[in-house]
């Protein structure tokens, strides 16, 4: 599954007609946080597929999910430095939303696109990042057959 279709498919299990913008993005981004330790401990691609769903759920909701093609460019954040990263982002991101520092969202957003290319690279290791794509979005439809519901779904 190619980035665009996964895009376009994660957008089954996130609506927003219930929750607002900033809850959306604590939402992501309290789960970017907890997957990339997850997948730094368990070194599992499914880890890095739930790190994969919501680093891209933070670029769309920055609205810069646009600009990941070519942009940034290659590159590899060391695995004893991701957690470091997403602190990071977390930390621009929280300024974004609760302090109205909106000239910080390109700089997050290229952190997140810096995330989502080292994640990508590392996918090579459970078969490339579209079969840890397809991967994810099979565990998602089971999980939420009709749709993201609120409280949880099938586990």
């Amino acid at each position: 599954m190619n980035r665009n279709e996964y895009m376009k498919e994660i957008q089954r299990t996130w609506t927003a007609d219930e929750i607002t913008w900033r809850e959306q993005i604590c939402n992501a981004t309290l789960g970017l946080v907890g997957e990339i330790r997850e997948y730094i401990y368990a070194f599992e691609g499914n880890e890095l597929g739930d790190c994969l769903y919501y680093a891209h759920t933070i670029l769309r909701l920055l609205e810069h999910e646009h600009k990941l093609d070519g942009w940034p460019p290659k590159t590899m954040i060391a695995r004893d430095r991701l957690q470091d990263v997403v602190a990071e982002i977390a930390e621009g991101l929280k300024k974004v939303a609760f302090h109205g520092r909106e000239e910080l969202t390109n700089s997050v957003a290229f952190s997140v696109g810096a995330m989502i290319r080292t994640l990508e690279v590392r996918a090579d290791r459970y078969g490339g990042a579209e079969a840890v794509r397809a991967a994810n979005i099979a565990k998602l439809r089971g999980r939420y057959p009709k749709g993201f519901v609120m409280g949880g779904g099938k586990r």
